[in-house]
């Protein structure tokens, strides 16, 4: 046994279990001998219990006389005990010491790293979701890529299809205004000659109305001539059409507008009252042209006519200015197609102080800018008109004007002014008349007044004979075009003539 163990109240019990065992032993050894030496313990004589008289003694051990063998085998017995019981005991005590040892290091080292494993755990859970949620995502997001790329290639074959049927409509958009040009130019032929055509437009002035310096009193009269039929051969007769069939008669110019006179179907001081005008148009079929034709020969310059609105007519309007831009491809960006540009037909070749004194009428307030008081068109009819020499005159000025704007175009370039310069001299040629114009313009530098004399007179002489010769050879190619197109246009003046009955038939009243 361990030297502590006497400490160990286990082993001082089993001490005083040994020594009660040790008595007993002694108690049955000396009865033993009693009953051998035939004496019996109760009948031991008087002597007490406690007194040692009638006790034998104890035989003295000699030297070498053996121990009693029960004794060594007891004293064996106990000390195997006691080892079995040491044995069992401190293996308790070490399994209780590990115990302890085991909770602490479960308490110190084990239970925290199994805390932090555990938050470890929660989050590479929690990054497990994470990941399961991009990965459905991910391919919630390639399935819904799928998808849209399929309809991405939907909407291009769509898109393609689109344009391909955009192009077709295009295509036949402009067979078809071809087709309308050649039926309308067999028309014009056909009716009106090869022209030059020239339309008179009677007008009269309310008594209040602001009096020009060339005026003639409540009345005037303008000239007009129409483009070439190669040029704009639908436009022109469509517009012949309507003054032929009087439908202007009693319209008005109702708009100055600065840069446009505009006239159309509009009541004026001698209409009756609710005239419908506009119905007229639309009745007879010529409200508006089929097509904005559009010739790049004859565009928008000072004195010219053009339809107004999209598509063009019944209103048209005297330009009083160059309009070539706001009026050509691309200058009008309200409508639905800008490219497209109002149709310039004719130009004034006769009464431009008429076309000025117009110009003096008063505006109401508003963006729109409608006369005061209209000027009524009392009628419009197709004439036979050769030019005056005075009218020749007044029309060179016009052309050399035009030269001479564009003279100063081109001498601005070479030698600019400023631009105080420029709104000053804009400013006084919209203030005075014509003489005070050319003045203005002259008063710009001695440099610029010499290009000018010597640019416009040789430009004027230029376009002159340049003219006479397109008029010239323009009667001539309608001839020579008008015979090889004769049997091409049989079939069109077939197709013509089936209208005109089909016409007939309805008015009639026939099926």
């Amino acid at each position: 046994a361990p030297k502590n163990s006497l400490a160990d109240p286990f082993f001082s019990d089993r001490k005083d279990v040994t020594m009660s065992t040790g008595v007993q032993q002694r108690k049955k050894s000396d009865t033993s001998s009693q009953m051998e030496q035939g004496v019996s313990p109760e009948k031991k004589g008087s002597a007490p219990k406690n007194s040692l008289a009638g006790r034998p003694r104890r035989r003295r051990r000699t030297p070498g006389q053996p121990v009693a063998r029960e004794w060594v085998l007891g004293f064996g017995l106990m000390m195997v005990g006691v080892l079995i019981a040491g044995y069992f005991l401190m293996s308790r005590h070490e399994k209780v010491q590990m115990e302890h040892l085991r909770e602490d290091i479960i308490h110190d080292k084990v239970e925290p790293m199994s805390q932090e494993w555990e938050e470890k755990l929660a989050t590479l859970e929690e990054e497990r979701d994470l990941l399961k949620k991009e990965v459905a995502e991910s391919a919630q997001f390639k399935e819904s890529k799928t998808q849209l790329e399929e309809q991405i290639h939907q909407v291009e074959d769509i898109r393609e299809k689109q344009e391909h049927d955009i192009q077709h409509l295009i295509d036949y958009k402009r067979q078809m205004q071809r087709n309308i040009e050649l039926l309308s130019k067999t028309e014009l032929l056909e009716k009106f000659g090869p022209g030059p055509h020239h339309v008179e437009i009677n007008l009269a002035f309310d008594p209040d109305f602001p009096k020009g310096d060339d005026s003639d009193g409540d009345t005037g009269r303008i000239i007009i001539e129409m483009a070439p039929a190669e040029e704009m051969p639908h436009t022109v007769y469509w517009f012949l059409e309507q003054v032929n069939r009087t439908l202007y008669d009693g319209c008005s110019f109702h708009r100055n507008a600065g840069h446009v006179l505009q006239g159309g179907p509009a009541p004026n001081f001698l209409s009756p009252p609710e005239p419908k005008l506009n119905r007229r148009f639309v009745d007879a079929g010529f409200h508006s042209v089929l097509f904005q034709e559009y010739s790049s020969n004859f565009p928008h310059k000072k004195y010219t006519l053009g339809f107004a609105g999209r598509p063009g007519g019944p209103d048209f309007y005297i330009s009083t200015m160059d309009n070539s831009i706001l009026h050509g491809p691309g200058g009008q960006t309200n409508y639905e197609d800008s490219a497209e540009a109002d149709p310039c037909f004719a130009k004034v070749v006769d009464g431009f102080n008429v076309v000025d004194r117009m110009l003096l009428s008063p505006v109401k307030p508003g963006n729109y800018r409608a006369m005061v008081k209209n000027v009524a068109i009392t009628s419009m009819k197709i004439v036979l008109y050769e030019s005056k020499e005075e009218d020749k005159e007044e029309k060179d000025e016009v052309e050399e004007e035009n030269v001479k704007e564009e003279v100063i175009e081109s001498s601005t370039k070479e030698e600019k002014l400023s631009k105080e310069e420029k709104e000053e001299i804009a400013e006084e040629a919209e203030s005075k008349s014509k003489d005070e114009k050319n003045e203005i313009v002259d008063s710009g530098s001695k440099r610029k007044k010499k290009v000018i004399d010597e640019d416009s007179e040789s430009k004027l002489e230029k376009k002159l004979a340049a003219d006479a010769k397109q008029k010239e050879a323009a009667a001539e190619a309608a001839e020579r075009k008008l015979e090889k197109d004769s049997s091409d246009l049989g079939e069109v003046l077939k197709i013509r003539a089936k209208k005109k009955k089909g016409a007939k038939r309805r008015r009639a009243g026939q099926p």
